[in-house]
């Protein structure tokens, strides 16, 4: 059973340009790896994580990060 209270977050790792707005935004869900590419930290971020997260998508320049209700409604 889903945690209603969580998120979930993918990103197209392959289209990031590496701008580093998502980690800004929402650093403990968002990384890097060692080319300095975005990795997802934390796939699965509680709700209280919401506001960053979608600050981090919507930092995104190239538009890759997608983030979903525990249902996976997109909310982007």
């Amino acid at each position: 059973m889903t945690d209603p209270k969580r998120l979930s977050v993918a990103v197209r790792a392959e289209q990031c340009a590496a701008s580093g707005g998502c980690r800004s935004a929402a650093p403990s869900v968002f990384g890097q790896d060692e080319q300095g590419w975005v990795r997802v930290l934390d796939p699965n971020p509680s709700a209280a994580h919401l506001d960053a997260v979608l600050d981090a998508s919507e930092s995104c320049p190239m538009g890759v990060i997608e983030v979903y209700d525990a249902e996976g409604t997109p909310l982007v």
